[in-house]
């Protein structure tokens, strides 16, 4: 899982879904997916203008962890798992990660 190093201080956790039916020309295949993209962007803006934390955990589609996933709580069978949410208040020493730049030559 993308949890690791992590996932046991995890207290809140989010399942993003998407409703299939809504979308029925087979044009639109990916708007399910492009929309709630967008739905879970500005999520996180607003949950980080309110002080609280979120991070994105990808969705490998492992059908096993789904059908547990489905077990737990009630997702209807016309939805879809984009990704997983983690989310809560922020440890005030928590490590931000970060990448050195290197200069840029001409």
């Amino acid at each position: 899982a993308g949890t690791q190093g992590w996932g046991q201080h995890v207290r809140n956790m989010a399942v993003i879904t998407y409703d299939c039916n809504a979308y029925t020309d087979f044009r639109d295949f990916k708007a399910p997916i492009i929309d709630s993209s967008l739905f879970l962007m500005q999520l996180i803006l607003l949950l980080q203008a309110n002080e609280i934390g979120a991070c994105v955990v990808n969705w490998g589609e492992d059908p096993a962890r789904e059908r547990q996933i489905r077990s737990m709580i009630s997702i209807g069978d016309n939805e879809s798992i984009l990704c997983l949410m983690a989310f809560g208040i922020p440890e005030v020493k928590s490590k931000a990660p970060s990448s050195k730049k290197r200069k840029v030559c001409k």
